[in-house]
């Protein structure tokens, strides 16, 4: 009787020990997974800024008055929205 409460223990124990060294791989593997995500969207995120950067750095050398663009910007009846 002794032997078996004792066997019934031990695998109790091994099944305990089974699911919390499954849970810590789970984890260390979405922990990385999630590190690569948050590297390829601080990339993404500084790459934009680049982008918006040299877009500002243009607009303020464009010459809107020598191109003109106010008569461009006009509604155009021509162009008929849904």
């Amino acid at each position: 009787m002794f032997f078996i409460q004792f066997l019934l223990v031990v695998l109790f124990i091994g099944v305990l020990a089974g699911i919390v060294l499954c849970f810590f791989r789970k984890n260390k593997e979405i922990k990385q997974k999630h590190i690569q995500k948050i590297h390829v969207i601080s990339q993404s995120i500084s790459l934009h800024k680049t982008q918006l950067k040299f877009r500002d750095k243009g607009l303020l050398q464009y010459n809107f008055l020598k191109y003109n663009l106010a008569e461009s910007l006009k509604a155009q009846s021509e162009i008929k929205l849904i």
